[in-house]
């Protein structure tokens, strides 16, 4: 969404990416985002496939939720990487 207008922006434009490694809290998290208006979500199961995600679709995600502790990549980390990646994407 880079050089929109944010007045022009609505929430069913926005892309969120939901990573969490339990599929029963993806939903819950997923259809929460859904239920304020946020149409665009992607689920990643762990921070490895979501930081390919976020490399592989820049600037796609306006937004990303991210559980703390997950296999492959912890939370922590995929922050981290994701601060290199985009300073500036909500976390």
């Amino acid at each position: 969404m880079t050089g929109v207008d944010p007045k022009l922006v609505t929430k069913a434009d926005l892309g969120a990416l939901v990573v969490e490694d339990d599929a029963d809290v993806a939903l819950i998290v997923e259809a929460a985002l859904r239920a304020i208006g946020v149409e665009r979500v992607v689920h990643a199961e762990n921070g490895k496939l979501a930081l390919d995600e976020i490399i592989q679709n820049q600037g796609d995600y306006d937004l990303v939720v991210s559980d703390w502790e997950m296999p492959v990549m912890s939370g922590i980390e995929f922050l981290k990487k994701v601060r290199a990646q985009d300073p500036s994407l909500p976390f």
